[in-house]
């Protein structure tokens, strides 16, 4: 949706609309709804909201690519070329955009945008991940799934289940219950929505069926069984919840996927009620925990070691339970701080790779 804005402020939204399909009438969306194809609806309902804005308001329109005193757009090919220095591969007769800066600040900011793009934060031991061409993230959830049962392949036995925390709409919660029958629990507090793909599986299922049984009737047909959903998320409140607090104890495995701001939750849940894990951080959010530490320590016959704490009084406190010093302290803002501090919570702790592109690695508590 768009924010509120007053008429004098449209011109200070640019809209690039480079396709519009008519949908059909309002009675097909209702439709989609009883089906319980809620996505496509709300995404008719969106293209219905957008097409009226359009309507109503006054904006000017203009032909993509095109600036608003018709000189063409600054083309990216050539712009990037001038940039890094390498050969533009964008012929400038078979290309509508422009192939100069119009001024100096133009050139200027392109030529920053580039150098902090040379700058982004890079992995110190990235060189570990052996996977070299790797698969989509649109296959993340498959791929960790497929991980998790050749990591741990007691997961196949019937008394054996899965915890995952926030897993969103529970695309990974799907693969292992509905796809590979391993029981599963979901605990995110967002609604459990399936995607194209876990729809495109079930019409598959059924397909399936009445094909291995043609004579059967239509409500012979059974539903593979969907993961269980607790709508809650995990911190050190909710981690005291009954409910909450069975299921972790029951469950044989915990698991997350980007699971952002529970990803250390996760782990020392897991570590105090002596649970296996496997995550797969994502975000640090360094502003969301200031106080986050990682030091290194000695003992009394100086012998270093790193240790984590989750703020600077924890780490005082542990010290001195332990009659250690502190030789430096460090606040985790960086993904591999973030990595290493879950790490050194516990010596057991051990890294793989996913095979899959973006952030893919896996810390994890193996199988004794």
């Amino acid at each position: 949706g768009f924010p509120e804005r007053r008429e004098e402020d449209l011109d200070g939204l640019c809209l690039h609309v480079t396709k519009v399909q008519v949908i059909t009438p309002r009675q097909d969306i209702e439709l989609l709804k009883r089906a319980n194809r809620i996505d496509d609806a709300n995404m008719y309902l969106a293209a219905e909201k957008l097409l009226t804005f359009l309507e109503s308001s006054k904006i000017k329109k203009r032909i993509l690519g095109q600036r608003s005193d018709n000189t063409p757009d600054l083309c990216k090919e050539w712009s990037h070329a001038q940039t890094s220095g390498t050969p533009c591969a964008h012929p400038d007769t078979k290309c509508g955009r422009r192939h100069r800066f119009l001024n100096d600040e133009e050139k200027n900011r392109a030529f920053s945008i580039a150098k902090k793009s040379e700058h982004k934060e890079t992995d110190p031991d990235a060189q570990l991940d052996q996977h070299r061409e790797k698969k989509s993230s649109f296959k993340r959830d498959q791929i960790f799934a497929e991980w998790l049962i050749t990591k741990y392949p007691e997961l196949k036995l019937p008394e054996s289940s899965v915890l995952d925390i926030a897993g969103g709409r529970g695309f990974v919660s799907f693969e292992l219950q509905t796809k590979m029958g391993v029981r599963s629990i979901l605990i995110d507090p967002r609604e459990m929505r399936w995607g194209k793909k876990q729809y495109q599986f079930l019409r598959q299922h059924k397909k399936q069926f009445f094909k291995l049984n043609p004579s059967a009737v239509p409500t012979a047909y059974v539903e593979p069984p969907f993961p269980r959903h607790i709508k809650s998320r995990l911190d050190e409140e909710t981690i005291r919840d009954p409910e909450i607090l069975s299921q972790i104890e029951s469950s044989s495995v915990l698991i997350g996927m980007h699971p952002d701001e529970a990803t250390e939750d996760i782990v020392d849940a897991a570590l105090k009620f002596g649970k296996k894990f496997a995550i797969v951080p994502c975000c640090v959010f360094h502003v969301n925990f200031p106080k986050r530490r990682s030091a290194t320590v000695s003992d009394e016959f100086g012998n270093l070691r790193e240790i984590s704490a989750r703020s600077p009084e924890d780490l005082d406190a542990f010290n001195l339970k332990f009659n250690l010093k502190i030789v430096e302290s460090r606040q985790v803002v960086t993904y591999p701080e973030f990595v290493e501090y879950l790490k050194n919570k516990d010596p057991r702790i051990q890294i793989d790779y996913l095979d899959i592109e973006g952030r893919n690695r896996i810390l994890f508590l193996p199988s004794m």
